[in-house]
């Protein structure tokens, strides 16, 4: 008994010699990393400092150009503090003009992107030899941005809304495209090689199996499209595509300030109120998609 004592005495003083000179190792190491890692913050923050005063003297900054903008900036505010209210119904107009643009092209862009997406997806039951080729056109179609759009289609019919219902269709085809590929992409296989088992055809999958678990996704991604188009729709006007940014841009140029602050305010209000009925509104079908889901798996 007393050998197997000793035994176990000595085994865990050495285990414990270990550990204090593991100990003493991971300190001595933090040791030598601390000062290693002191000296790449101040190279890092040196080649910061570097960058930004290149990037301010390239630019051409002076304190005469910031105390010039700073006297500008308070005129701005002091005239935009008394709002031309009296402009109001034609800010109405204007806005109703952006929604109408945010609207045609949503609706427009939902049904056309549809056959685009179906051959995008490359779901094993629908997948074709065409799905890359599809993937990569739309891809190729969300590299350029709305406004390059708009101004390509401004050229071609004119200034104007029509103008900014193309740009924003042609683009939202490719955003909304890509995303109707990646939720076929996730339903289940089950149902579909059910269909298959049962000698259903392509359409027949597409229509009993793919499409009763797409389409709530489907739905929110049209909200939150339109969310977005209603936002771009403003940025196209600016550059003659029609709606409230026209109107925007025009007082903009004729520095009538209290006539912007009324637009901007107009803006917000109606932007968030849209934001929030379209998140309200997708946060119910997501729960609808998920209690569906859950019954049918209860019922399995």
């Amino acid at each position: 008994m007393k050998a197997e004592r000793g035994a176990i005495e000595r085994w865990n003083a050495e285990q414990e010699s270990a550990s204090h000179q593991v100990a003493a190792a991971s300190m001595a190491s933090s040791q030598l990393v601390a000062p290693r890692t002191a000296a790449m913050r101040a190279i890092v923050a040196v080649v910061l400092l570097i960058a930004y005063g290149w990037a301010l003297s390239r630019l051409g900054l002076s304190s005469e150009r910031l105390a010039a903008g700073w006297d500008m900036f308070k005129r701005v505010v002091t005239a935009a503090s008394v709002p031309d209210w009296a402009y109001l119904p034609r800010v109405w107009e204007g806005l109703r003009e952006s929604l109408h643009i945010a609207v045609l092209a949503t609706t427009a862009a939902a049904v056309m992107a549809f056959p685009f997406g179906l051959i995008a997806a490359e779901h094993p039951h629908i997948r074709t030899f065409l799905s890359p080729l599809a993937k990569g056109g739309l891809s190729a179609i969300r590299t350029f941005p709305e406004i390059l759009f708009a101004i390509l289609f401004m050229r071609a019919v004119g200034p104007g809304p029509y103008a900014g219902v193309l740009a924003l269709s042609v683009y939202s085809v490719g955003f909304m495209g890509k995303f109707y590929a990646q939720i076929m992409e996730e339903v289940p296989a089950g149902p579909a090689e059910a269909l298959r088992a049962a000698g259903a055809g392509r359409l027949a999958v597409i229509r009993h199996a793919l499409l009763p678990y797409a389409l709530p996704g489907f739905l929110s991604l049209v909200l939150y499209r339109f969310e977005q188009n209603v936002r771009v729709a403003t940025v196209l006007g600016i550059v003659g595509a029609g709606g409230i940014g026209q109107q925007l841009m025009l007082s903009l140029t004729s520095r009538s300030w209290n006539r912007v602050i009324v637009i901007i305010l107009v803006l917000i209000a109606a932007i968030s109120l849209i934001d929030a009925l379209s998140g309200w509104a997708r946060h119910r079908i997501s729960q609808g998609l998920t209690g569906s889901e859950t019954s049918s798996s209860t019922e399995h």
